[in-house]
């Protein structure tokens, strides 16, 4: 179904700032500048901070912001009263939080790697990676091939996850709508590393397996929904389809033989 562009929108990014975050963000809100522009809209764009939710100009408000300013916006807007395009607060909250996300997809039936609170992490087998509870860009992910954790890992603040190794596969979801699987060409057991998502970016096209595809696009069409207010695996559905509310708009998967089996594992994404 096309939609019509608003005349006029706002495009909010952050403010200028030593974190490579800032300037990977403040750059896609330009492109995002450039194709609304190019579509005809009146694009004016405002930096956000902690002080500026009442002073934005009137919508719509389209917001284009790092994860850690997105959720401090998404409240902002939100407790203020103020419609903007973007996630919404809580869903924000839930995939800012990998282990919430993590509990949330297993809950709805999608396959996940083994994932625990690194201080309870004692059940799972290295090598295993410990990632920030809280992050996204992979930012502070580390590999441990042998235990113990460390002391400084070992809190609620982080994450011990197990390690899939395989070909790593991206396909993105909305409203019910499931996009083509791509698989991004790394070598096989390479971590998919921040550095490696925006400065040495590896090559990327279309699953050409048909079963493979359709199998990761059945896979997601299958899984039980989630309640967009709640978080959880909504009861009963129709649509057996993840809505945008619940905060997943994308799943990175891996193709891998674990256990003697095949098996996509899914990672969350903020909405």
């Amino acid at each position: 179904m096309s939609r019509s562009l608003p005349a006029r929108v706002v495009v909010v990014r952050e403010r200028r700032h030593p974190h490579p975050l800032s300037w990977i963000h403040r750059a896609e809100a330009q492109s995002i500048v450039e194709e609304l522009r190019g579509a005809g809209c009146d694009v004016s764009v405002e930096r956000f901070g902690a002080d500026s939710a009442r002073r934005l100009p009137p919508g719509p408000l389209l917001l284009r912001l790092s994860d850690p300013v997105m959720l401090d916006a998404a409240r902002a807007l939100t407790d203020a009263s103020i419609p903007y395009i973007g996630p919404s607060a809580g869903a924000m909250a839930r995939c800012y939080d990998k282990y919430e996300a993590w509990r949330i997809a297993s809950a709805a039936g999608i396959d996940c790697p083994a994932t625990a609170l690194a201080r309870d992490a004692g059940t799972l087998s290295f090598p295993l990676y410990i990632k920030p509870r809280r992050g996204s860009d992979s930012i502070g992910v580390r590999l441990l091939r042998r235990g113990p954790i460390p002391p400084r890992w070992r809190t609620d603040f982080c994450i011990a996850q197990e390690r899939i190794v395989g070909a790593e596969l991206t396909i993105a979801a909305l409203h019910g709508r499931i996009g083509v699987p791509l698989q991004i060409f790394l070598p096989e057991g390479t971590p998919y590393t921040f550095t490696r998502k925006y400065l040495w970016r590896p090559a990327r096209a279309p699953v050409v397996e048909a079963p493979l595809a359709g199998r990761v696009r059945g896979r997601l069409s299958a899984s039980r929904p989630l309640c967009a207010s709640t978080g959880r695996p909504a009861s009963t559905s129709s649509t057996r389809k993840i809505p945008a509310g619940c905060g997943f708009s994308n799943a990175t998967l891996r193709r891998s033989w674990v256990r003697g089996r095949r098996s996509p594992q899914a990672s969350r994404r903020r909405g």
